[in-house]
């Protein structure tokens, strides 16, 4: 049997991919960690050219619920809504100049600036979000970018999808942000969400295979290598003999599963994450126009995300269900802080709704079919130096021989944590427990003729 511990995207995409391979398989939850609700995975959007989660979905028959949708953007900023999708929006920001609008565009076309101005010596270089992993991403707009558009574009934009932690970030990720934007405006989103991957994926691992009432609390290992783990449920300890374990959490779940009584540190990465505050609200009015709004203004939120009309296979019309809209306030904080300011929900709720009618006064309260709060996936903080920090697949060395890596400090959610990161890291994770399985299982050569 292989031990999957994680009941995340990534964890649920590696035991269903092993199981195809014909291994039995069974998915745990790390000690002290909850299973995580199917809306708070990161949001089951594709880009055109996400090919693993693609991939997947056919192999699910999940294919025909894929829409495409554009996923419009804006800059709410002094009680407006500045769309920055096309060039012409780009260009008409009341707070960029022609000269500031010149440079945004040569991001936009995937080129910066290598030298320095002042002296007439820099030239245009292609961007690739990797080189610039080691670059702090302040540095980085200070050279290619004015205070003014850090203020109304950058800055937004960065804490709308890593808060509190916008300025420790390297480059690399906001440069990804902008090379996905170019190269397409539109989205595939999943007809029922990320629930209806969920119930699928479960389905073809065995509904009986995916323990809730089973914590992995140790891992055993012997002469180097993982021999079984201890499992608390149901007010019982018992022990599961496994042929590998891949562990599928974040980095700081990693560190306390593989700080086991008889280890004085777990595997640490020096990896920090930020976690996602949610409150969702489902009205009958429409108030942003766009899929993601970045706040300019303070409000104790930094992003309003509002899924736009789907265009459904065999749907030209591009209509909704129902007559509802669901708006999505957003705010991130290192998990080491209070990703809600310690605010019990109600009042939470409160405030961020007097918040948003104070942004929008046609948001009318008593037209509010529900809202509720959610604590979202924590991803990774892509600090400068990142790329030689990410989790290997493969702990050999690390841990202990048959145990491997699948979680969100893989290498396959860089450099932001995505639906198609998750995906990829899922994958990558089965594979190289199968290689390594695979090759222990076949006969030796040496000594062949």
């Amino acid at each position: 049997m292989i031990g999957v511990v994680g009941r995340t995207l990534p964890g649920l995409v590696c035991a269903y991919r092993l199981a195809q391979a014909g291994y039995d398989v069974s998915v745990f939850a790390a000690s002290g960690v909850d299973a995580i609700p199917a809306q708070t995975w990161p949001p089951a959007r594709l880009h055109p050219s996400d090919s693993s989660a693609r991939t997947l979905l056919t192999d699910l028959n999940l294919e025909a619920r894929l829409g495409w949708d554009e996923a419009r953007i804006g800059f709410y900023d002094g009680g407006t809504i500045h769309p920055f999708n096309t060039r012409i929006e780009r260009a008409t920001h009341p707070r960029l100049s022609l000269r500031e609008t010149a440079r945004l565009e040569a991001l936009f076309a995937g080129l910066g600036r290598d030298g320095d101005t002042r002296f007439g010596i820099s030239r245009s270089v292609p961007i690739d979000p990797e080189n610039y992993d080691d670059v702090l991403l302040e540095a980085y707009l200070e050279s290619a970018s004015t205070e003014h558009t850090a203020a109304a574009i950058w800055t937004p934009v960065v804490e709308g999808r890593f808060g509190t932690a916008a300025s420790d970030l390297s480059a690399a990720p906001l440069l990804e942000w902008i090379r996905r934007r170019r190269e397409t405006r539109r989205r595939g989103v999943l007809e029922g969400g990320a629930q209806s991957l969920v119930d699928a994926l479960v389905a073809e691992i065995g509904a009986e295979n995916v323990r809730p009432d089973s914590s992995v609390t140790d891992i055993v290992i012997e002469g180097g290598k993982m021999q079984s783990v201890r499992l608390e449920g149901n007010s019982r300890v018992t022990t599961q003999p496994l042929e590998a374990l891949v562990i599928a959490t974040g980095p700081e779940g990693l560190g306390r599963l593989t700080g086991y009584e008889g280890r004085l540190t777990g595997y640490d990465a020096g990896i920090e994450t930020v976690t996602p505050t949610c409150v969702t609200v489902s009205t009958t009015q429409a108030l942003t126009g766009c899929y993601d709004v970045f706040l300019a203004d303070s409000a104790p939120f930094d992003r309003i995300v509002t899924p736009t009309a789907i265009d459904s296979p065999g749907d030209d019309q591009g209509t909704r269900a129902d007559d509802r809209t669901v708006h999505t306030m957003v705010r991130y904080a290192r998990s080491s802080e209070s990703s809600t300011d310690s605010t019990p929900g109600a009042a939470l709720e409160r405030r961020w709704l007097a918040a948003l009618g104070s942004l929008f006064p046609a948001f009318d309260r008593s037209d509010l079919e529900s809202v509720e709060t959610t604590i979202g996936t924590p991803k990774p903080i892509t600090a400068p130096g990142y790329l030689e920090r990410v989790v290997p697949y493969d702990l050999e060395g690390a841990v202990a021989d048959g145990v491997f890596y699948a979680g969100t400090a893989s290498k396959a959610t860089y450099p932001e944590l995505r639906f198609e990161g998750a995906v990829a890291a899922g994958e990558a994770g089965a594979e190289r427990v199968l290689e390594t399985l695979q090759h222990a299982e076949s006969p030796s050569e040496s000594g062949s003729i």
